[in-house]
């Protein structure tokens, strides 16, 4: 901890982000905020509650804007191609499909990189460099969850990989094709492209039947939330309600 960084009790940063006391101890307790166990309470970093609060897409309060040492934590995105002319002499991606097609997410392309290349994302420098710092919260949050963009998935926690039977490695470009069975696939589409325009009327919260490793079907509640970063993507918590059966939202 650095000396002169400011730190908040739970009171201070519950009166700062207008919430309950209880609300930041269950931020703390689920380990989504960061927090020091000082005696019977806790202080949390202000640049700690600023990231949280920037990530899960929560207005940041008047009094913590000031608290940023960077305003954008992260590195400025790069597509994949930008990555590798940057660090492989001699990089051509000419001829990969990802390029000529202009993807933001290089692994959602995997049907159309160049032949013959294997794509292994979770040892993919580009990868651990650009997406992974931008999602890695979502290993903090307890329930099933995942980071999604369009149709394709950037990557899930392992709660979600035990949930679906999916591997942390098969996450990133899994597409919803996959994931959603198909008597709920056309309600998700829709629901995720006028989520895309802005729709007022989509639901961020409803129940799907997802399908899993197997393709066992099983009756899924789901929450969808917009990120702020990285910007277009949204993050998905699940909740299993059993065997398949009943209605779909």
């Amino acid at each position: 901890m650095q000396s002169n960084e400011r730190r908040l009790s739970v009171t201070e940063a519950a009166h700062c982000c207008g919430v309950g006391r209880s609300t930041v101890g269950y931020w703390i307790r689920s380990g989504k905020l960061p927090a020091e166990r000082v005696g019977r309470d806790y202080t949390i970093a202000a640049q700690d509650l600023l990231l949280h609060l920037t990530t899960v897409g929560k207005p940041v309060p008047e009094g913590l804007r000031g608290e940023a040492r960077n305003p954008h934590p992260f590195p400025p995105f790069r597509s994949c191609w930008e990555h590798r002319a940057s660090t492989e002499e001699g990089a051509d991606c000419t001829g990969c499909g990802v390029y000529r097609k202009g993807m933001r997410a290089c692994f959602a392309g995997r049907r159309h990189v160049v032949p013959g290349r294997v794509i292994h994302c979770h040892r993919c420098g580009y990868y651990q460099d650009h997406i992974g710092p931008r999602i890695g919260f979502i290993h903090q949050i307890d329930s099933p969850a995942v980071v999604y963009e369009g149709l394709y998935i950037w990557g899930g926690n392992e709660r979600f990989s035990e949930m679906s039977g999916f591997s942390p490695e098969e996450l990133p470009g899994l597409d919803m094709e996959r994931l959603i069975h198909p008597d709920s696939l056309e309600t998700v589409i829709s629901n995720i492209k006028l989520r895309a325009l802005g729709s007022p009327k989509v639901p961020s919260r409803y129940e799907v039947f997802v399908r899993k490793r197997g393709g066992v079907k099983a009756r899924t509640e789901i929450c969808v939330q917009p990120l702020r970063e990285p910007s277009g993507t949204f993050l998905i918590l699940l909740r299993d309600l059993g065997p398949g059966g009943g209605g779909v939202a």
